[in-house]
């Protein structure tokens, strides 16, 4: 199975060198693969960790929080994306879909806003403005 080697090839990575942010998110990208979400966040959070200022793996924390439920921290680790540089749209629907979820209406315009002024397509932004009509 070429997911159980990558995540075996990842391991060791991370092994070899623990101070790698980029050993564990590429790991935690295998873990996320594989549908192991709460396994990919605790990897992703190990990047983190081994560089503060590793722009992707603050990203892909929060969609592995997105994934889980885990809203609330979905938010703050997009929100540390986006003041390190990251543009990914799908980051943007995800953070107003995830205060729609919160019924943080209020807070979730904006982001899907913003994403449908990157990309009018992204129909998830519409989505999340049909969750949070204007009042």
């Amino acid at each position: 199975n070429k997911l159980k080697d990558a995540l075996a090839a990842y391991e060791k990575a991370s092994v070899v060198d623990p101070n790698s942010a980029y050993a564990w998110d590429t790991l935690g990208w295998a873990y996320l693969a594989g549908g192991d979400y709460q396994r990919a966040s605790v990897v992703f959070k190990n990047a983190t960790e081994a560089d503060p200022n590793y722009l992707p793996a603050h990203g892909h924390l929060g969609l592995a929080y997105y994934k889980m439920r885990n809203y609330e921290d979905a938010i703050i680790s997009y929100k540390r994306a986006f003041e390190l540089g990251d543009t990914t749209l799908e980051y943007y629907y995800e953070t107003g879909l995830s205060y729609a979820f919160l019924d943080r209406c209020a807070e979730a315009r904006p982001w899907c806003l913003e994403a449908i002024e990157i990309d009018e397509t992204a129909w998830p932004a519409w989505d999340c403005l049909d969750l949070c009509p204007e009042e």
